[in-house]
């Protein structure tokens, strides 16, 4: 027998799932950079991967040599490529909810001041985090912080260790306090997910401070000021100051001083009058979960300073929460503050405070100043969107601030100079990445992703200012036996001129002329990172469908931006749909009559509301995890959730009572859902989810409309764990060739799906005919 040499294959689900990611530096975040030793002999990176066959996330730590890399690229690539070294892995079923795609297990790596071994947290097969220290020549693990508590975060300076863990598990509910009988509780003003689950959330309050002294970690105090969700753990400050001594994080703030009284919400800010609310006038809100920066001294144990300027986000600007110290640690700067009248320059009547993006404090005085009022003014010749801040940093001196700005394509780095008592801008460049360039870096050269939309893999890349970079690491080799679609930027114009942009995938062995089905995938596009699902893991493949012979569009930005949370946003959204539709057939890629379309999170409103004006343009869709802003979500979730109430009164015109309704019964797309008739396929993740899905899934049933409800039983929103991620991205391929293609899996695994689907489709068709009799 003659044997073959193997074929390339298409890209599928699982080579998505065990694809080697690049965690840290983050191939996510344009700019990012490996980070150093102290030394400089080495730099560190993390990779992430899903492992199938034991349904783990696998993360692992690995150094370069400094020198080695140098001499590679200083050859330009003739001497010996450097060879990652391996620190260690963690490998463990993701548990939290990440806010993330791809989320890594490790995360948070740092080096410690000798350069011999590096700080991280790892998370555990229990869902607690736990901090290491890892010797990257020994490879010794030892564990920092008491086993199976939860650690939020860490800071490490001049041999100090210090974290944050949760006290105990979450409650359900405090209203476990007012039990009238064992068997009864005062249930008045309690969510409903709260009462009938128990949801992996830390509640404000529930943390401890912790020390790692003389070999073992000490309890230092309870803290007062943690934090809602799983979200923010990671966003807020927690930065020792250069000598170890003094610790600056977020506190909550329990009684609002008098002068923050002037501070007006953002406007459109849901707690706000303007944003079409029947609620307080403005001249009464009152700013919830408000924040300002403290100074934390470890000697004495407790508060030293705070900085009288509360964080701007509980006023609707939702900008950097970072704290950054100056070398000399006589400085701290901060960020989205907002500064009373007499400490900005324009005092004038009316005039609108508008938050400091980078306030200097100073310690020994105790006075604050504003450094950096505003962003870089957005490029109208190109225009990516506006510039945010992403990073600042300290200079050589506690008179030079740099900050760095990025919008959707590009960085712009500014340096900020202190001459007398004011700060300006004494450098403005575009970079390609967020390192100090010719600074005093030890002439180090920078590490970060290199990639491209179409077939560019990340790989690890070496460059300075002088050379031209080299690709010093690539951990997916197998991508080179694969065969992937085309994938490019595609632009269209709605009815009503907005022009959008999208990723389109053509299928593997695309032929000109021929028309193609079509698979639209919402909730915006990553143009810098290479294409393989889409935006999210979540019910998104686009690569393994474009492997299935799909045409896939990956709908991204609309400029101006959707009008978000107001009654026009689905129906813009949907304009946009259509208009992609158009221009893709019109240029003869794809047969308008084999469309699917999936929804994610906020875009399952969009796509219903697209199902609903056009019953017969989709041979079939996929809801996932989704809000709909419709009356049943409104009824379960509104009560204790303010900003998701205000939202859904914007969007409906008012609360679903009196007459009010009739506004709802118009205005509502669950309420119209008899015109639909495409077959969706529903997928909730965690009990809460799958009631705000029910009323679709059940509205369908009942209408004998074909429906198909997944139900995952984790609590993830962006799905992290492969058997997870193989149900849904891989369902997804498969719903779609079996409505668009008449196709079926030979998998007998799979024998009872098709069966379900199949009678699905006999049901729809029976209820064609009796659509079509006389």
């Amino acid at each position: 027998m003659i044997e073959l040499p193997a074929q390339n294959h298409g890209f599928s689900v699982r080579d998505s799932i065990e694809m080697v990611r690049f965690s840290d530096p983050s191939e996510d975040v344009p700019g990012s950079t490996a980070k150093y030793s102290p030394d400089g002999k080495f730099f560190a990176c993390t990779t992430t991967r899903g492992i199938v066959s034991s349904n783990q996330v696998e993360s692992s730590i690995w150094v370069f040599s400094t020198l080695e890399a140098r001499k590679y690229l200083d050859s330009r690539g003739t001497a010996i490529k450097p060879q990652a070294r391996w620190v260690t892995s963690v490998a463990a079923r993701m548990s939290i909810d990440a806010i993330t795609p791809y989320a890594p297990v490790i995360e948070d790596v740092r080096w410690a001041p000798d350069s011999k071994s590096v700080l991280y947290l790892a998370q555990t097969e229990e869902g607690t985090r736990r901090l290491y220290r890892a010797s990257i020549l020994s490879h010794r693990i030892e564990p920092i912080s008491p086993r199976e508590r939860d650690v939020q975060r860490y800071s490490s300076e001049a041999g100090e260790i210090v974290y944050t863990i949760s006290r105990s598990d979450p409650a359900i509910t405090s209203a476990n306090e007012l039990q009238s009988d064992p068997g009864a509780i005062i249930a008045t003003g309690v969510a409903l997910p709260a009462l009938l689950f128990k949801l992996q959330t830390s509640n404000r309050g529930d943390c401890e401070l912790w020390a790692y002294r003389n070999q073992g970690s000490v309890r230092l105090q309870s803290l007062g000021s943690c934090w809602p969700d799983i979200v923010s753990l990671h966003l807020d400050p927690f930065v020792l100051s250069p000598d170890g001594q003094l610790l600056v994080w977020l506190d909550h703030v329990e009684s609002l001083p008098k002068a923050w009284e002037e501070f007006k919400p953002k406007s459109g800010f849901a707690n706000s009058a303007d944003s079409g609310g029947a609620d307080k006038p403005s001249s009464q809100f009152v700013p919830q979960d408000v924040r300002q920066y403290g100074i934390f001294d470890l000697r004495s144990g407790r508060m030293a300073k705070s900085i009288d300027a509360p964080y701007a986000g509980s006023w609707g600007y939702f900008g950097l929460r970072f704290a950054a110290w100056s070398l000399d640690g006589h400085k701290l700067a901060v960020t989205d503050v907002l500064l009373p009248k007499r400490d900005i320059r324009d005092s004038s009547p009316g005039s609108e405070l508008e938050p400091c993006l980078v306030a200097v404090f100073t310690v020994k005085s105790g006075q604050t100043q504003c450094a950096v009022s505003s962003a870089p003014e957005r490029d109208r010749t190109n225009d990516y969107g506006p510039y945010h801040l992403e990073q600042i940093r300290w200079g050589t001196s506690s008179q030079e601030l740099l900050a760095w700005f990025r919008n959707t394509r590009n960085i712009k780095l500014l340096r900020y100079s202190q001459e007398k008592e004011n700060w300006q801008i004494s450098e403005e460049m575009t970079v390609d990445s967020m390192e100090v360039p010719n600074s005093d870096s030890k002439g180090l050269p920078a590490i970060s992703i290199k990639q491209s939309f179409d077939d560019g893999p990340p790989t690890l890349w070496i460059s300075n200012p002088n050379q031209q970079g080299l690709t010093l690491w690539d951990p997916n080799p197998q991508f080179s036996r694969m065969t992937f679609g085309k994938a490019s930027l595609y632009e269209w114009t709605d009815n009503s001129g907005r022009h959008w942009t999208g990723g389109l995938v053509l299928p593997v062995g695309y032929r000109s002329g021929m028309k193609y089905p079509l698979v639209i995938q919402t909730h915006g596009v990553w143009d810098q990172n290479f294409m393989t699902d889409g935006c999210f893991p979540t019910a998104m493949a686009a690569r393994p469908l474009a492997s299935a012979g799909f045409v896939v569009l990956q709908i991204g930005l609309v400029d101006p931006v959707l009008h978000t949370a107001l009654p026009t946003e689905a129906e813009e959204a949907a304009s946009g749909i259509d208009g992609a539709i158009d221009k893709l057939t019109s240029d003869g890629l794809i047969d308008p009559n084999l469309i699917g379309i999936t929804g994610f999170s906020r875009t399952s409103w969009h796509v219903e509301t697209e199902l609903v004006r056009h019953p017969h343009r989709f041979a079939a869709a996929i809801l996932a995890d989704g809000i709909d802003e419709g009356y049943m979500q409104y009824i379960l979730f509104a009560d204790g959730q303010d900003m998701l109430r205000r939202e859904f009164d914007r969007v409906n015109s008012g609360p679903p009572f009196g007459a009010n309704l009739n506004k709802w019964l118009e205005s509502s797309v669950t309420f119209h859902l008899d015109q639909l008739s495409t077959p969706v396929r529903v997928e909730s993740h965690g009990p809460e989810s799958l009631l705000g899905e029910w009323q679709i899934y059940s509205s369908l049933r009942l209408q004998h409309k074909p429906v198909d409800l997944i139900y995952f039983r984790g609590e993830q929103h962006i799905l992290q764990n492969p058997a997870d991620r193989l149900v849904s991205q891989q369902g997804a391929v498969d719903w779609y060739r079996f409505w668009l293609k008449g196709e079926e899996d030979r998998d007998p695994l799979k024998i009872s799906q098709y069966h379900r689907w199949e009678a699905l489709r006999a049901e729809r068709d029976h209820a064609d005919a009796r659509t079509l009799e006389p």
